[in-house]
């Protein structure tokens, strides 16, 4: 890694802090909260996000703003580019992420924690289901939900 690397990475919590007291609270949980540092190549910084509506949004809203940031902490950067993270990579994500750091870590809905269990399950039944829906088996994914469905009833 080169000092340039080394120096964004850095400077990576702190630009976050930088965000949410320059956005707000509120906006810099609705935009900037999963954005991530990917690289740093001489005068770029690389990151990205889950989807491409955060990536559209951000674009469009703020982009400019992020520059700036990083900017006043390294002047050397021309540019910062976003980018959406592919699902696989999510997936990984998650399953290199420690058993007990998914334990402890909070969500959105106020969900208990998941374990790499329940991970592995989770990608399972939707991979499951999106072969279904590719290979023209939908029918089969909601005759299961109406069965399922009236099983509950």
């Amino acid at each position: 890694m080169n000092s340039i690397q080394n120096k964004a990475i850095a400077l990576w919590p702190e630009l976050r802090k930088q965000l949410r007291g320059n956005f707000g609270e509120d906006v810099y949980s609705s935009w900037f909260d999963r954005m991530e540092l990917e690289s740093v190549q001489e005068h770029s910084i690389h990151l990205s996000v889950p989807t491409r509506f955060l990536k559209s949004w951000i674009q469009a809203h703020y982009a400019e703003r992020v520059l700036t940031c990083w900017q006043a902490e390294m002047p050397e950067v021309h540019r910062v580019d976003i980018t959406v993270r592919s699902a696989r990579q999510i997936s990984r994500d998650i399953l290199s992420t420690p058993e007990a750091e998914l334990r402890t870590s909070t969500n959105e809905v106020g969900a208990p924690p998941l374990d790499r269990a329940d991970v592995t399950l989770m990608q399972s039944a939707f991979t499951e289901v999106i072969s279904d829906i590719l290979t023209g088996d939908s029918d089969l994914f909601v005759d299961d939900a109406v069965d399922d469905f009236d099983d509950e009833s």
